[in-house]
């Protein structure tokens, strides 16, 4: 075997291979260093967001009651600063899916008519839990408390982003809230909402039990409806607070 053919059958095929490897690692590397980067902007711009809406922590609940919630003043002023955030150096961009759609929903939320509530149909969950009427505005206790509610599950998700898992969403979900949720592309499978999904169904199970007939022949299970598992005045209990995210 000649010096020509050695290096045509190894030496430029092992060239070929040494200088494929060192671009995939190449590659790899400035992949890595991308996604470094990128997770610590998201941190940065998250950690915005999280100090925007402090104002909306369900420790006021907690301080001042049911005259803790927050007022239509308030939400808008959060609803302005949170729109300045999105737009803000391309912090929108650095939402996740989940993480997106929960805060625009949120967000509209804040400000919106009560017929625009979002997801779609959040309104009609709404009235038939809490027994109310199929029209006219939420009034602005109510709205205030509710907008509480679904700030605080934003920031558990922006935890979950992050892979910060401390406390996680504790506090049973209400019918209303899971409904938010799910319809805003929150994986509920996920570990910060584990605990949470699994109150819920055991509240559920309770719920069917206590519509369930004693019969000497048979027992029957009842429609499980959704105007029953808490009240208007309940959702207005601070003692119902949506944990402390």
């Amino acid at each position: 075997m000649d010096l020509l053919e050695l290096a045509n059958r190894v030496v430029i095929p092992l060239a070929t291979l040494t200088l494929t490897g060192v671009g995939i690692w190449f590659t790899n590397s400035y992949r890595r260093k991308m996604e470094v980067g990128l997770a610590e902007s998201r941190r940065e711009a998250y950690a915005d967001l999280w100090l925007i809406s402090g104002i909306a922590a369900p420790a006021r609940l907690d301080a001042k009651g049911v005259e803790g919630h927050l007022s239509s003043e308030e939400r808008s002023q959060i609803w302005g600063l949170m729109t300045d955030w999105y737009y803000r150096d391309g912090n929108g961009m650095l939402l996740v899916e989940g993480s997106k759609t929960l805060y625009l929903n949120a967000k509209n939320n804040l400000v919106s008519s009560t017929e625009n509530l979002k997801p779609p149909g959040l309104a009609k969950a709404i009235r038939e839990e809490l027994s109310l009427a199929n029209s006219g505005e939420f009034d602005d206790r109510l709205r205030g408390i509710l907008s509480i509610k679904q700030l605080s599950p934003l920031r558990t998700q922006l935890k979950s982003d992050l892979s910060i898992y401390g406390q996680t969403y504790a506090e049973s979900l209400e019918p209303h809230e899971v409904f938010f949720l799910e319809h805003s592309r929150v994986d509920l499978r996920s570990r910060a909402w584990k605990k949470a999904v699994r109150e819920a169904r055991l509240d559920d199970r309770s719920q069917q039990k206590s519509e369930r007939w004693d019969d000497p022949t048979q027992s029957i299970v009842l429609p499980v409806q959704t105007a029953v598992p808490f009240s208007a005045l309940e959702l207005l209990d601070p003692k119902s607070k949506p944990g402390d995210s």
